[in-house]
């Protein structure tokens, strides 16, 4: 599985779109009241988990995860 964050962002979602073909994908980020989560239409991700909790999803699912993508940033 590949973990993508920021990955409803403009950037994270086209990596998410392109890597979801041949991968398991995840894709922490905010979704909150934007409109970011249309950018993922069309994608089928193994889990989108908010970055408050992904040190937890990380005790649980951290084994499965081959590579971590950082696009998430505040700016």
């Amino acid at each position: 599985m590949i973990l993508i964050t920021g990955g409803t962002g403009f950037i994270g979602s086209n990596i998410a779109a392109e890597l979801s073909s041949a991968n398991d994908i995840a894709i922490c980020d905010w979704l909150g009241t934007e409109d970011k989560w249309r950018n993922i239409r069309g994608i089928v991700p193994q889990d989108i988990i908010d970055p408050k909790n992904l040190p937890h999803w990380l005790e649980g699912a951290g084994g499965d995860v081959s590579a971590v993508i950082h696009m998430g940033a505040i700016s």
